[in-house]
């Protein structure tokens, strides 16, 4: 296997334990699970634009990736994020995948479950960890899948900062509902799409990317590191045990460098030499 495609998680599912896997392939834009909010655990600011129809997307655009390339590997990404709700976001949509009849016996075994990551650079850092943990060997190309509004924060931080030549970011949604739908006039509503996008990027600035340019890691003492010991409700960490690998000394000082605050971490990561993808 040669190209992992990770498929960032960004929320729960949360019907469909008790539901079965369809045969019957919808599309990305059919109605069906995982179409009603009320299924999802969403954020406050997940709602105005129906992120969870772009969860829905993601999920499917993962999945055509992965059929497009016979070498590739689907890496779904989440961990335990939610109080009170023992499943990863990963299984979750997993989940919403079996039930809108995109796994089938030809893929199922070309797809994965991340069950550790508690933000966006873990999501892309264990990703490569399981790749390798699976297949033997890293991928040549990483493909990532998520909002398009973070595309700089994957393409310009994360993906650097771990020194990936050879990835590409696709970016899907959030689709802002249409002025039909929202019972408003066409001027109404292109100021109203206008301040969520502008709110929108402004909030991705200010609580992600600035924050990632200072401290590519999310190391202990920041605001990065609080968030996710605030995410990991089972207290489970970064998954260092389950991750290690003894033959490579590079991953293995990566799942380390949060432990230390930015400037050691820095230190230790220039010495590391060259990275083995």
């Amino acid at each position: 296997m040669s190209t992992l495609i990770l498929l960032a998680c960004h929320s729960v599912f949360t019907a469909g334990a008790e539901r079965k896997a369809s045969t019957t392939r919808l599309g990305p834009n059919e109605e069906g699970p995982g179409f009603k909010q009320d299924d999802w655990i969403l954020a406050p600011f997940q709602y105005e634009a129906n992120d969870h129809l772009s969860f829905v997307e993601h999920i499917h655009k993962g999945i055509e990736l992965l059929e497009q390339n016979p070498k590739s590997i689907l890496v779904i990404s989440g961990g335990y994020t939610k109080k009170g709700i023992k499943l990863s976001e990963s299984e979750s949509y997993l989940q919403v995948a079996r039930l809108r009849g995109l796994v089938t016996p030809e893929n199922q075994d070309r797809i994965i479950l991340e069950e550790y990551a508690r933000d966006s650079y873990e999501n892309l850092l264990l990703a490569l960890a399981l790749f390798r943990k699976t297949t033997g060997n890293f991928p040549e190309k990483v493909q990532i899948v998520s909002f398009e509004f973070k595309r700089y924060r994957f393409s310009e931080l994360h993906a650097k900062a771990l020194k990936l030549t050879n990835s590409e970011f696709i970016g899907v949604g959030p689709t802002y509902p249409s002025a039909q739908q929202l019972n408003l006039s066409d001027g109404e509503w292109e100021a109203k799409k206008k301040a969520y996008f502008e709110d929108l990027y402004f909030s991705e600035k200010k609580f992600a990317t600035d924050l990632f340019e200072k401290d590519w890691f999310g190391c202990i003492g920041s605001k990065l590191y609080d968030k996710k010991v605030s995410r990991d409700v089972l207290g489970r960490g970064i998954g260092q045990e389950f991750y290690h690998q003894e033959t490579e000394p590079v991953l293995n000082t990566l799942l380390t460098l949060d432990e230390h605050p930015f400037a050691e971490a820095k230190e230790i990561y220039d010495k590391l030499g060259a990275f083995p993808w």
